[in-house]
């Protein structure tokens, strides 16, 4: 389990994560897993935050879906998932290219949301 605090709420959010490498130096990495599990059991009821998306652009070969954030006092946050088949590295993603493009669009968003480092 890792800490991560969440710049804007000023909280922190206990939540499993996994080390990389960044400019050969170790990184805390937050998984789609654990960002879903702090928009939908860990964020404050308070702010009544919603996501939806909007798909711009679903192909086989390419896609791209807008996954928008908001809350009650009205911040909202934009974020682009996309994907293309050269991005997409295991059988499953490959078969579901709009599912990753999702997933990424909401994982940017809930980043960019509660302005993680």
């Amino acid at each position: 389990m890792s800490k991560f605090l969440s710049r804007y709420l000023n909280v922190e959010f206990e939540v499993t994560s996994y080390e990389a490498q960044e400019n050969g130096e170790p990184v805390q990495i937050l998984s789609h897993e654990a960002l879903e599990n702090i928009v939908h059991n860990l964020a404050p009821k308070e702010l009544k935050l919603r996501y939806d998306f909007k798909d711009m652009l679903i192909s086989d070969h390419h896609c791209v879906i807008c996954c928008t954030f908001q809350d009650a006092d009205g911040r909202r946050i934009q974020s682009i998932g996309e994907t293309v088949l050269a991005t997409l590295e295991t059988d499953i993603a490959r078969n579901y290219p709009a599912v990753m493009a999702a997933q990424r669009a909401f994982d940017r968003g809930a980043i960019r949301y509660f302005d993680f480092p």
